[in-house]
């Protein structure tokens, strides 16, 4: 090759060199730009809560995201609506949020999933649940590895641990006898949580007595005959609208009457029962937002499996244990996993 040719030669790899260039140049823009639609330095949370029982979760959720922040260079500004427990004004609030296009839709519990799946059809906009129970039997989601739509979260199988919870009622109480439970015949947990007890209670030796009730009316209406002749204990299914009537209703009627409730939540021990099986709310919003960086990053919330609680817990309320004369077996306090003294 003489010297004009390898001048040529030398002008054509050039070329290939620049356009190879070129080539892997473009080739490595596309993601960056993909990444960018999905990473800002600004999000807006618009936050659904049915009442103040879903703060303790809510704080858990901002707690963890408060690390992704400092971890990220990002923030996050909460836009909180609150229902303040009045049920009938969550599609509102949930429609509000969905109108005003938030990064994500927060959902504080199953109610309020329920009304932001309503409300985000046909739209794009992820919705998470931080603790929701009965999510498949409820149609929020198709299942709990494949959820499909635009919501996921954390299960928090409040309903199917429920024969666990009269499993310990018995090593609590080994001679009750008579359990009686409040049935929301509209409200999927209640349902299937019953269908779980009446499995359990036949298998324990349990009288499971249901009062069919909807509203805190209802529950004001029959407390008059709950007596320690007709129940020794109270077991609550894990539908929001006890956490309101524990303070209001229950608590005064298990301090006056002497009847031990079983919860399943550290929000049932703080509004009065003696003891609880399940999982924590704050624990709970700390494990969902870990699904927040899946979703700020462009994955579908169809594609991100429902989680369930990464620990249950067992806890027993000394100083209710204290106020209605329980004697419990000593074998039953090794059970706990923690043992509190929240007092009334």
């Amino acid at each position: 090759m003489n010297r004009r040719q390898w001048r040529g030669f030398d002008r054509q790899i050039s070329r290939w060199a620049v356009g190879l260039v070129l080539l892997v140049g473009l080739v490595l823009l596309v993601p960056l730009q993909g990444r960018a639609e999905h990473l800002k330095d600004h999000y807006r949370l618009g936050v659904l809560l049915h009442g103040n029982s879903r703060l303790e979760t809510l704080a858990g959720f901002q707690k963890e995201l408060a690390n992704h922040e400092r971890e990220e260079s990002l923030s996050f500004a909460y836009e909180v609506r609150n229902a303040l427990g009045e049920q009938g004004k969550l599609q509102e609030l949930a429609e509000e949020i969905i109108r005003s296009q938030p990064d994500i839709a927060i959902a504080g519990g199953g109610l309020e999933a329920d009304a932001l799946k309503a409300a985000s059809a046909g739209t794009a906009i992820p919705v998470l649940f931080l603790a929701a129970s009965s999510v498949i039997d409820r149609g929020l989601v198709a299942s709990l590895t494949s959820p499909g739509g635009n919501l996921t979260g954390i299960e928090t199988n409040d309903t199917l641990l429920t024969g666990k919870r009269l499993w310990y009622v018995r090593k609590l109480l080994p001679n009750s006898k008579r359990v009686l439970m409040f049935n929301f015949p509209g409200l999927s947990p209640a349902v299937e949580a019953i269908k779980v007890a009446r499995e359990a209670a036949a298998e324990l030796d349990f009288e499971l007595t249901l009062i069919e009730v909807n509203d805190l009316a209802d529950l004001r209406r029959i407390a008059g005959s709950i007596t320690p002749e007709n129940t020794d204990v109270i077991l609550l299914s894990p539908v929001t609208i006890l956490d309101a009537a524990q303070v209001e209703i229950l608590l005064p009627l298990s301090l006056v009457r002497k009847i031990p409730v079983m919860g399943y939540s550290m929000v049932s021990i703080e509004r009065g029962a003696f003891a609880m099986y399940g999982g924590k709310r704050f624990e709970e919003g700390r494990q969902s937002a870990g699904m927040v960086h899946a979703l700020l990053h462009g994955t579908s919330p169809g594609e991100i499996p429902v989680e369930t609680p990464e620990r249950i817990h067992f806890v027993i309320n000394g100083w209710m244990v204290d106020q209605l004369g329980l004697s419990l077996p000593e074998r039953a306090w090794k059970l706990a996993n923690d043992i509190v003294r929240v007092q009334f």
